[in-house]
């Protein structure tokens, strides 16, 4: 709970903080529910990704906690930070292109023949409201 936030009333405000989870950051809950459902649909051997961070870390670290293989697309040049992030958590690197863009073209041209899931977070419909954030209130 976070007490210096509380007016003192009984009503608590409790902080979840998502720099502190496996990715650094929200988006790997919704990429661990986008994976779930696409396999509860059919049977999935690796996911790849096209992020310069974010994503492509949580896309890698819900593959492993299913035990299927990662691919992350980025573009050459792309934060080496951000590389290492996405690698060390299980995916494997490709570097395509001058930009975003160009590595999602990459990306999705690599699982056309259907032996992988291209998991975008900008379009898929089963990432709950893009990551948006959300505040719950509890008390009175």
């Amino acid at each position: 709970m976070a007490t210096s936030l509380t007016k003192g009333d009984g009503a608590g405000v409790y902080l979840k903080v998502e720099s502190e989870l496996p990715t650094g950051s929200l988006k790997g809950r919704g990429a661990l529910y986008a994976l779930h459902a696409e396999m509860a649909r059919r049977a999935v051997a690796e996911v790849v990704a096209s992020s310069t961070g974010n994503h492509g870390a949580a896309v890698a670290w819900a593959a492993k906690s299913v035990g299927i293989r990662a691919k992350s697309f980025l573009p050459c040049g792309a934060n080496p930070e951000k590389l290492s992030r996405i690698r060390t958590l299980g995916a494997d690197i490709v570097e395509h292109g001058k930009d975003i863009s160009e590595a999602a073209e990459a990306a999705e041209q690599y699982t056309r023949n259907g032996h992988a899931f291209f998991l975008n977070d900008a379009t898929n419909s089963d990432v709950p409201l893009r990551n948006s954030a959300f505040v719950v209130f509890t008390g009175s």
